[in-house]
C-alpha cells in the first residue's frame, strides 16, 4: 500500500526517560516502511527541555532525523503557531503522492485539518485515538471537528466504538477497532504457584489491599505461593507504606515481592519462566471511565503467555474473558476463594484452564489490521 500512497504521521508526545512516547502510533512505525513522521509537543509533563520542540522525520531510506527547534515565544499558543508553521514549511518540500495523514489525539488533528486545507485539500486521514479513550466522554467543540475532517477513526474495544458513535454521531463504518492483542509466546506450564500483578506505579487504582488479603486467606488454607507486584514505588510512597504495613501484619514477607519498576524484557522473563496467574483489578473510584472503554496491556500480557487471571468486569476483554470461563471473577467474593482453591487443588482443572487461555488468546495480527486501515483509506 505505501508503494502508491505517502504516509505521514503527526505524533502529538515527546521523547520521555529515553522512550518514545507517541500515544500508539508506534504501531505504524513498526509495520510500515517508508513515511514521514512529525512529532511534536509543547510545554507539558513530557517535556524534557523546556522552550524546544523536536520534529523527527523518518525519510524513505528510514533513516531518522532528529531535528531541534527553538522556541522564540513562551506563550504555548505562539508556539503552536511556530510548530505549525515549521511542519507546513516541511511538507511543502515533500513531493507527496496521495498522502495519508495519521494522528493520535486532537491537538495533532488540529494541525492536519490545516495542512488539509492549506496543502493536501483532497488527502486521507485516520485519527488513532487508542491511547486517548477518556476524550469519548467529554464534550469536546475541537474533538468533534477533529473527528469530522477524518476519514477513519481507531478505538480499542467494541465499548468505545459504540459510545463514539453514539457521543458524536458517527457511521459505523467510520469507527475502526485496534486492540492491544499480542502473539502467543511459547511457555512450559509450571507447578508453583506463581501470581503476577502490576503498572507503572504501586498505587491504590489497582487494588493492591485486597489482593494482600486475599494472600492471607490463602496462607490460612496452606497454600504455597509467591506473588511479584511490580511497578515504582514512588508512585505514591505513602501508599506503599501502608501496604508494607499490612504485609508485616499477615507475615507474608516472604511471599509478595515488589521488584520496582522493571525492563519489558524481565517482566516478559518472569511471565514465561515463573508466573502460573495473573491478577487485574481496577478501582471504580480513580479513573473507572478509563479503564472501562480501555484494553489493557496487562491482560493481553496474561492471555499471550497462556496465563490464567483474576479479575473483575471493569474493562471490556476482562468481562468478556469470565464469561468464557477462563478468568476467575474477583467481585463475586462469597464465591471468589472456594473456585480458586478448586482449580488450585486440581491438576486437571488447571490444566484445562490454561488450555482455555490458549484459545481464547484473540490476537490479530498487527501488520494486517494495518492493511486493513490503508485499504479502508484507499484512493
Amino acid at each position: 500500500m505505501s508503494k502508491y500512497n505517502d504516509i505521514v504521521v503527526f505524533a502529538h508526545r515527546l521523547k520521555f526517560k529515553n522512550k518514545l512516547k507517541i500515544g500508539g502510533v508506534d504501531l505504524f512505525l513498526k509495520h510500515i516502511k517508508g513515511f514521514y513522521i512529525f512529532e511534536f509537543g509543547f510545554k507539558d509533563k513530557y517535556s524534557f527541555e523546556n522552550k524546544k520542540v523536536i520534529f523527527s522525520k523518518i525519510k524513505k531510506s528510514n533513516k531518522k532525523i532528529l531535528k531541534i527547534y527553538n522556541y522564540k515565544f513562551d506563550n504555548i499558543f505562539l508556539q503552536a503557531l511556530e510548530s505549525l508553521f515549521f511542519v507546513l514549511n516541511e511538507l511543502k518540500n515533500l513531493k507527496l503522492i496521495k498522502p495519508i495523514f495519521i494522528y493520535n489525539n486532537f491537538l495533532a488533528g488540529i494541525f492536519y485539518i490545516i495542512v488539509k486545507l492549506y496543502l493536501f485539500k483532497n488527502s486521507k486521514s485516520y485519527f488513532h485515538m487508542t491511547d486517548y479513550l477518556n476524550r469519548i466522554l467529554i464534550n469536546n467543540t475541537i474533538l468533534k471537528i477533529v473527528l469530522s475532517y477524518s476519514n477513519l477513526v481507531g478505538v480499542m474495544t467494541n465499548r468505545s466504538k459504540k459510545k463514539i458513535i453514539q457521543k458524536y454521531n458517527l457511521s459505523k463504518n467510520k469507527v475502526f477497532i485496534v486492540n492491544n492483542s499480542i502473539q502467543l509466546e511459547h511457555k512450559k506450564f509450571k507447578k508453583n504457584l506463581v501470581f503476577v500483578t502490576g503498572a507503572g506505579s504501586v498505587i491504590s487504582k489497582y487494588r493492591y489491599e485486597e489482593i494482600i488479603k486475599f494472600c492471607n486467606k490463602l496462607k490460612f488454607h496452606r497454600i504455597n505461593f509467591k506473588i511479584f507486584i511490580f511497578g515504582s514505588k514512588n508512585g505514591d510512597f505513602k501508599y506503599f507504606l501502608k501496604l508494607k504495613k499490612l504485609i508485616n501484619k499477615y507475615q507474608l514477607n516472604k511471599n509478595i515481592i515488589f521488584p520496582g519498576f522493571v525492563t519489558t524484557n524481565f517482566y516478559k522473563k518472569i511471565l514465561k519462566n515463573q508466573a502460573t496467574f495473573g491478577i487485574a483489578l481496577y478501582s471504580k473510584k480513580e479513573n473507572f471511565d478509563w479503564m472501562y472503554y480501555a484494553d489493557p496491556l496487562k491482560i493481553r500480557e496474561y492471555l499471550a503467555y497462556q496465563i490464567p487471571f483474576i479479575c473483575d468486569k471493569t474493562t471490556e476483554v476482562g468481562s468478556l474473558a469470565i464469561k468464557k470461563g477462563i478468568a476467575i471473577d474477583f467481585s463475586k467474593k462469597k464465591f471468589f476463594l472456594n473456585k480458586f482453591l478448586n482449580i488450585v487443588k486440581n491438576k486437571k482443572k488447571k490444566h484445562e484452564l490454561n488450555l482455555k487461555v490458549k484459545k481464547f488468546n484473540q490476537y490479530e495480527n498487527k501488520k494486517k489490521t494495518i492493511n486493513k486501515i490503508l485499504k479502508l483509506l484507499k484512493y
